[in-house]
């Protein structure tokens, strides 16, 4: 029996080295990325002029209000309501005007109309307080009465009005008679003829009023008649009785002297 050689070995051959890292694989990072994110402008712009509108000033009513009225309150004689309103309008245009940054105009007639306001609403409480002053104290001469004491007249003098005091006080004279001296339809019989009638009617009146003859008396007669424009209206005279020495401080009815 033959021997049979054993087959030869193998050959080895040496294993490929791992990589390195003990064998792990690494995967990369596609995470976010880092440092600054990238920017992307907007939309293009396109050049070009620009256009704006144009607001025109426009003037302010109350301005043209305010003068208006100021002029109406002077023209008016100094009547005070429309001052007080351009007075009012004048402030308020101002105001409007220095708040609108340049769209108000009118400044100009806005204080000019504030000014005639003022002067006008001055002007119409001095008025107001002289006529207060003139009509207080004192009654139409139409509206006299018997008993009434009042400030004597001066020879000659027109009146409307006269001053009415209590009796108490210092006056001039007291109303003895009041009375029409016409028939109504008559023309004037002229300042001479009213004079000496009205005196006669005076004359028989004083008695009864004082209790003694006009003759005999202390008192003199002072009558007050109607002119001759107001003849067709009024025809009333007054007789007034007065002390020539000295200003009255009481009534002179039936003081007998």
């Amino acid at each position: 029996m033959s021997d049979i050689p054993p087959p030869p070995p193998q050959p080895s051959f040496p294993q490929p080295a791992p990589p390195p890292g003990s064998g792990a694989y690494q995967v990369p990072n596609y995470g976010a990325p880092t440092g600054p994110a990238p920017t992307f402008g907007g939309p293009p712009t396109f050049g070009g002029p620009s256009f704006q509108p144009t607001v025109q000033p426009a003037r302010s009513g109350k301005a043209v209000a305010a003068l208006v009225l100021g002029l109406v309150g002077l023209l008016a004689c100094f009547v005070i309501i429309p001052s007080l309103l351009a007075l009012v309008f004048g402030v308020l245009a101002l105001r409007a005007i220095g708040r609108s940054g340049g769209h108000l105009t009118g400044k100009g007639l806005a204080i000019a109309g504030t000014v005639l306001g003022a002067v006008g609403v001055v002007a119409g409480a001095v008025l107001i307080v002289l006529v207060v002053n003139e009509f207080s104290g004192t009654t139409s001469v139409r509206d006299l009465e018997v008993g009434q004491c009042v400030e004597l007249p001066d020879d000659g003098e027109e009146i409307s009005r006269i001053d009415t005091f209590d009796c108490t006080e210092p006056h001039g004279a007291q109303v003895i008679a009041v009375a029409d001296i016409g028939e109504g339809d008559e023309e004037y019989p002229g300042d001479e003829a009213i004079g000496e009638r009205a005196f006669e009617d005076c004359v028989e009146a004083f008695e009864d009023y004082v209790g003694l003859s006009y003759f005999d008396s202390e008192f003199q007669i002072f009558p007050i008649t109607p002119v001759e424009d107001n003849w067709d209206s009024d025809q009333t005279y007054i007789c007034l009785a007065f002390d020539p020495k000295d200003d009255l401080t009481e009534s002179i009815e039936g003081a007998n002297r």
